[in-house]
């Protein structure tokens, strides 16, 4: 299986998810290109599958920690010890069942979890998704496809969280708030504020384009 990332394909992946280009772009889809630190880990036997899947993450969030290994055994070990945010399943694997490693995976872990299956094997498909799989892509496929899928499932993830108000981090050009610490830097500079801006700061960044009101004792 043959699996490249072309210029063209780059210049797509940029271009595709620069929000800056949509006028009509969500400020709570906005967040998902926002994201930083973002930790996948795949798990596929397939060198060119793990590559362009790792390169074409890094292009679209420069600061994604990417993990990958070949067996599903060490796959499952890393979802419980390492946390990541999403791991990616090839259904088939050399050793362990990958359907054994989706289950694994989805009973030690609450990350997103997308399938990786061939297109004559419908059955393994709908079994993935029943035991948990988030989505599920068909080899080969194109990078472009995986990126948007992947958003998707983040988008509905970080809507969530926003309107659960569980949003660990915001970072917006040189801004990066960090809610659970109440820590706020500019360009790397520790910003100074005063306890009622700090109070009002989260929901400024969890309502970006919006008018809201709010309450201060």
């Amino acid at each position: 299986m043959t699996m490249c990332i072309y210029h063209d394909d780059e210049d797509m992946i940029r271009g595709l998810f620069d929000t800056r280009k949509i006028s009509w772009w969500p400020a709570t889809c906005t967040a998902v290109t926002r994201i930083t630190g973002l930790k996948v880990l795949l798990v596929t036997a397939e060198k060119e599958i793990s590559d362009s899947i790792s390169v074409s993450l890094q292009l679209r969030w420069p600061q994604t920690g990417v993990m990958s290994c070949l067996e599903g055994a060490m796959g499952v070990k890393l979802a419980k010890t390492q946390s990541p945010d999403v791991v990616v399943i090839d259904l088939d694997l050399p050793t362990m069942d990958a359907l054994d490693v989706l289950e694994e995976v989805r009973q030690a872990s609450g990350a997103l979890v997308m399938a990786l299956s061939r297109p004559d094997d419908e059955w393994r498909r709908v079994r993935a998704l029943g035991l948990g799989a988030d989505d599920c892509i068909t080899k080969p496929f194109n990078v472009v496809e995986f990126l948007a899928r992947l958003t998707a499932l983040l988008r509905r993830t970080v809507i969530s969280e926003l309107q659960g108000g569980r949003l660990p981090s915001f970072a917006g050009n040189d801004l990066v708030i960090n809610f659970a610490t109440r820590e706020v830097t500019v360009s790397g500079e520790p910003l100074k504020l005063t306890c009622a801006e700090c109070r009002v700061l989260p929901d400024f960044a969890r309502n970006g384009g919006r008018v809201f009101s709010t309450v201060l004792d």
